[in-house]
């Protein structure tokens, strides 16, 4: 608990006036959103609680353990920027903060509680790249649950708390004790937690995702988690009277994950990375993949907090590797061959050793009674709690059964209740899309590779971030319009990704800014000036993401799905709208002024579509033959506008070429 004598409070300034707190996350009243004002960002801080802050023992291991965790950097981890102490405050951590959806909100909305495993194998590939990172640098979780997992609004993974999580959530500092079920035996027995110790947790984890329980989770788990073998996944399935194909190779490396003894455990987190490329092979009968359900019960928070703070800033993140497609299953002697084959490439000599060795493990002795097959239409047995409810005969399995759907009504409940299932769909279908075939159009150190007018464009530093930045100060000429333009090469079909901040000074707000593209060069105009296709960027966000053009200023398509033809005999250009896309009041409201937004240019043929923070702003198919363009050059815009005075800045800029 914090101190009450504190004051914690929206609006509040804390951290010797640096940062804002904005408003509190979750249930917890430790942990609150706020903003860095010298940074511009917003960052999470965990005030810590009495009992933590007040023992000299905890907060030396905490130090420690912070000192580590702000030096690791990775796309999959939430940076701990640092912890806050002042004489006559409560310390706080700061952390990145993460917008999105931890795992178990993602996962209360599936049908029946669990991840298909086409859904869950790409997200683990992050989750265990990320451990196996913290590993080889020496930092144990020693503390994984789902909670401390979260989905990006980019369908990214991230580890909460890396190297923190433990302390966090130890009882004797207030913490409630939710952790135990994912513990291994030698932490229930108070051993200091080891690499192996993570990978029990792993396995705890995995099995939750696709079976919707944990092992142990009835009556009294720590006896069970000592002593009693785990019920084998498809047992488990079973018993719960579920469907959810998974391969055997994975049912088999997570039992061995669960293993009492920490030797005959999976020695590092490569091993288990390498099961999941080899059930690549032995991807089970097709399922559809998951899909978020408008929720029962009350929707689902879309802040879970992410870790964030005061030291410096982390890299930019790179995107999730997209899962290999699926291979046709095999007969099952062939199959054997290849795996044992792809191990030891993949592995070496002993992990085709572990592996041959697990392949067909005996199963595990069933802490609970038998079950019979599901056809004999058995009970659950009483040691399963409340199982998820089928909407099956008895007879039959449900291979897909369907969510049940809560009629909407016009109530704000409702409404939120439609947009967490809306967003959590959107990070489903972006969790598992395709990143494979980005480049990067800037080198994080420079502008190679462009032309521009550096009194306008620079790369600027914020913490450990570089920025490609567009200033006109004081003493610019007003309405100046400049280009900053790639020099490698012109571009047909493509996707581009980016993020931008647009920040007004000295109340400039005619400013605009913007993307240019499939563009030609105009002699008129100056030597860092070209026109093609645009994408709209101003200050206001009235009209952010808009389709336009200099040379033809009918394409500003408001929030429609249309079509533009030619008219007469000088082909000038008439629009047919063809449907209306979200209300431009829903795509608005996302828009985040002077904050990061992020940008999504599709170019395909004719058909270009405009996306805003996910959400499609402009869906247009150019029927011009006179005017369309098919190929040009790439650029960003900066257009001072009349008053002096204005800064934006873009990062994380990546293009794939399609075909």
């Amino acid at each position: 608990m914090i101190p009450s004598n504190d004051g914690i409070a929206a609006g509040k300034a804390v951290g010797g006036g640096r940062y804002i707190l904005n408003k509190q996350l979750g249930d917890n009243e430790n942990f609150w959103l706020g903003h860095d004002e010298i940074d511009n960002r917003p960052v999470v801080l965990k005030f810590l609680g009495q009992e933590l802050h007040q023992d000299p023992r905890g907060m030396e291991e905490l130090r420690t353990q912070i000192a580590i965790a702000t030096q690791i950097s990775h796309p999959n981890i939430a940076a701990i920027y640092g912890l806050y102490e002042a004489e006559g405050s409560t310390p706080f951590i700061l952390a990145e903060y993460v917008e999105g959806m931890n795992l178990p909100a993602l996962q209360s909305m599936q049908p029946h509680r669990v991840f298909t495993w086409n859904f869950l194998a790409p997200l683990l590939k992050q989750i265990l790249g990320a451990m196996q990172h913290a590993h080889e640098r020496g930092i144990i979780q020693g503390s994984l649950k789902p909670s401390n997992l979260m989905l990006d609004r980019k369908g990214q993974a991230k580890i909460l708390d890396i190297g923190i999580a433990g302390i966090l959530n130890n009882p004797l500092y207030g913490a409630a004790p939710t952790l135990m079920p994912y513990l291994s035996p030698q932490q229930v027995d108070g051993s200091a937690p080891e690499q192996t110790d993570d990978i029990y947790s792993v396995g705890v984890v995995i099995y939750e995702c696709l079976t919707s329980t944990v092992p142990f989770f009835s009556g009294d788990i720590i006896p069970q988690i000592r002593s009693t073998p785990p019920q084998p996944i498809l047992q488990r399935l079973l018993q719960l009277r579920i469907s959810n194909p998974v391969p055997q190779i994975v049912s088999s490396i997570v039992m061995s994950c669960l293993d009492k003894s920490p030797s005959s455990r999976p020695q590092n987190i490569e091993t288990i990375t390498n099961s999941i490329a080899i059930a690549e092979m032995e991807i089970p009968a097709p399922q559809a993949a998951p899909v978020a359900a408008a929720p029962v019960a009350a929707p689902v928070s879309h802040a879970p907090y992410a870790a964030a703070a005061p030291v410096a800033a982390r890299p930019a993140p790179a995107y999730a590797a997209a899962p290999a497609s699926a291979s046709p299953k095999s007969k099952a002697p062939v199959l054997a061959l290849a795996v044992v084959l792809v191990v030891t490439m993949i592995g070496g000599i002993g992990g085709t050793l572990f592996w041959m060795s697990k392949r067909n493990p005996q199963p595990a002795a069933d802490p609970q009674p038998a079950t019979k097959p599901i056809a004999n239409a058995v009970k659950p047995t009483e040691n399963v709690t409340q199982p998820p409810k089928t909407a099956v005969e008895p007879e039959k399995v449900a291979v897909n059964p369907k969510p049940t759907v809560k009629s909407a009504n016009d109530s704000g409940s409702d409404a939120k209740a439609k947009r967490s299932a809306r967003d959590a769909a959107e990070l489903a279908r972006l969790a598992t899309r395709s990143e494979s075939g980005f480049i990067n159009l800037f080198n994080g150190q420079d502008l190679t590779g462009w032309a521009f007018d550096p009194t306008y464009w620079s790369v600027q530093k914020s913490g450990n971030e570089s920025l490609i930045t567009a200033q006109a100060g004081s003493g610019a000429p007003p309405n100046t319009r400049t280009d900053l333009v790639w020099q490698q090469g012109t571009f047909e079909d493509f996707e581009l990704r980016l993020q931008y901040r647009f920040r007004k000074m000295a109340g400039n707000n005619q400013a605009t800014a913007g993307i240019e593209y499939r563009a030609v060069k105009n002699a008129k105009d100056g030597e860092f000036n070209v026109s093609g296709y645009h994408y709209e960027i101003p200050i206001a966000v009235d009209n952010t993401g808009m389709l336009t053009s200099r040379e033809r200023p009918a394409l500003a398509v408001f929030a429609q799905k249309a079509s533009v033809k030619a008219r007469g005999t000088a082909g000038n250009d008439k629009i047919d709208a063809i449907s209306a896309l979200e209300p431009f009041a829903v795509i608005q409201g996302t828009i985040k002024p002077e904050d990061w937004n992020e940008v999504v240019i599709t170019a395909q043929g004719n058909h270009l579509i405009h996306k805003i923070n996910n959400h499609v702003i402009s869906d247009v198919t150019d029927e011009n033959e006179k005017k369309r363009s098919f190929t040009g050059s790439l650029a960003l815009e900066l257009n001072t506008g009349a008053k002096p005075g204005v800064l934006i800045q873009f990062k994380n800029l990546r293009l794939k070429r399609l075909k």
